[in-house]
């Protein structure tokens, strides 16, 4: 209700500010409404993902209707509206085109991680997924990493909000050191290495302050046990976490 009364706040202070008697000034009012227009559905038209957004436009007022379908294309059509000269304001009422299977969703988002060329195996991301609404947890070595996380998980069709709660973790050289030491160790034992053969290598090592942690999945239950086996008996290590899963694959 908030976002009504300021949208007709600014109307109704744009007709007041209109001279009582000028036609013509109202025609010029209405021209430049129109360029504007114009011009907003033109920048809408050129992303497919905004095709669906209408724009309305009364005393530079812009309002933006119509579906869109996520959270990165309802920001970006406002975005672009208030790129355009003479806007002064944009009145969002788009709505998210609703995906109602949260899984969809879910595995479209990680999907999107593991399509990006910079998550590496000394990076871990899990995602929860409510009504649309995305939680992103775990640590990755780059905070850019998190924030590129966030942006591509905000572009999957359903997503309405994220919300990221990934940790960066501290900068070391000695724990640098210790992934180098661990992925060589693990990926290159006899029983480990066609993990490290797949597309996208399973099993992710996550070092910090020499505290191991290892995550991903692993097809049988021996498997885990000796990869955890190998991090506790490298030296440098403090302390191991297995959180392998075991998946038929």
């Amino acid at each position: 209700m908030s976002g009504c009364r300021v949208v007709i706040g600014v109307l109704a202070w744009a007709a007041m500010a209109l001279p009582t008697g000028g036609s013509g000034a109202a025609r010029q009012v209405a021209a430049i409404d129109e360029q504007i227009e114009r011009q907003v559905s033109a920048a809408l038209s050129g992303e497919e993902a905004l095709r669906g957004v209408t724009a309305a436009v009364r005393a530079q007022v812009v309002t933006l209707i119509g579906d869109v379908p996520s959270i990165w294309a309802r920001e970006a059509a406002a975005a672009r509206a208030l790129e355009v000269e003479g806007v002064r304001s944009v009145v969002d009422e788009m709505t998210i085109a609703l995906v109602v299977d949260d899984a969809v969703i879910g595995a479209r988002v990680a999907e999107q991680v593991r399509r990006y060329a910079r998550f590496t195996i000394f990076d871990h991301a899990d995602i929860g997924v409510y009504r649309g609404v995305v939680t992103l947890f775990g640590k990755v070595t780059d905070s850019v990493k998190a924030t590129e996380l966030t942006r591509r998980a905000s572009r999957v069709p359903g997503v309405r909000e994220v919300t990221s709660r990934i940790e960066t973790l501290p900068a070391s050289t000695s724990d640098d050191a210790l992934r180098l030491e661990l992925a060589e160790r693990i990926y290159r034992h006899p029983f480990l290495e066609r993990y490290g053969r797949l597309r996208q290598p399973s099993i992710h090592i996550i070092v910090e302050r020499g505290h191991v942690t290892l995550t991903g999945a692993v097809s049988a239950a021996g498997d885990k046990q000796t990869a955890g086996s190998i991090v506790n008996g490298t030296f440098g290590v403090l302390s191991v976490e297995n959180d392998l899963l075991v998946t038929a694959r």
